[in-house]
């Protein structure tokens, strides 16, 4: 477990958690991650790794590559839930977070003061992002936003984190982004130094201008590798 995440709880079995909670194998459990701003309650599933063998699940997989990246809170998030009150993001603009999953990040951008609208490409995602968002007393927008599907809305900014993590999806993500931002947009993306991301820091380039920060938002001049850091994109 996370050094700067406490558990409270045994797991709980979905069906006694609040019904807009979808049905995981195992249950939900409640965990108190402390960042900048407050501490906030996120329901997550308590084994993940069960529904990876449910046979939903592997029928999807084999229909079209799906992975239930959603159900996992994943280190970088964490990382991005401690950081996302510095960036300096326009207090009166919404900011779409792509590729929510349980809404960890958002809702810390939400206890910043920002105007987060959580989207994901995953109904289960949206359901349990917004439960987690009510438990700490936010009602937040909600977009169904698949980063491979045509742009529908425009933001002047918009943030994700660890989505990376396959080459093949780079050029969808940066085709999404240049069609999501308005003229002067920007989008922050907080990666975990994986390997992925420096290709996608160079292939960025051929379409935005593109900045790289450490989590205090100091000037970074190449990605760092297995170490949280974050990448700007904006209109060149």
């Amino acid at each position: 477990m996370p050094p700067n995440s406490i558990s409270f709880g045994k797991a709980v079995p979905s069906r006694n958690v609040n019904p807009n909670l979808p049905q995981v194998p195992g249950g939900w459990r409640e965990e108190i991650f402390t960042t900048p701003s407050r501490k906030l309650r996120i329901a997550r599933p308590a084994d993940p790794d069960l529904i990876l063998d449910e046979a939903a699940t592997l029928e999807e997989n084999v229909r079209n590559d799906y992975m239930p990246y959603w159900c996992w809170l994943w280190p970088a998030a964490i990382r991005m839930s401690e950081t996302v009150h510095k960036l300096p993001l326009d207090r009166d603009n919404p900011v779409l977070e792509v590729g929510c999953g349980l809404g960890l990040v958002g809702i810390a951008g939400l206890a910043a003061g920002f105007n987060i609208v959580l989207s994901d490409y995953r109904h289960e995602a949206l359901a349990v992002a917004a439960y987690n968002a009510r438990l700490n007393g936010f009602e937040t927008q909600l977009r169904l936003v698949d980063w491979r599907a045509p742009v529908t809305e425009a933001f002047a900014c918009a943030m994700a984190c660890d989505v990376l993590y396959e080459v093949k999806e780079h050029m969808p993500i940066l085709s999404f982004v240049d069609g999501l931002l308005t003229e002067h947009g920007e989008c922050w993306i907080g990666d975990p130094g994986r390997i992925n991301s420096v290709q996608f820091t160079e292939s960025a380039g051929t379409q935005f201008e593109v900045q790289l920060f450490d989590e205090y938002l100091n000037r970074l001049e190449e990605p760092k590798l297995n170490e949280f850091y974050l990448i700007r994109l904006s209109r060149p």
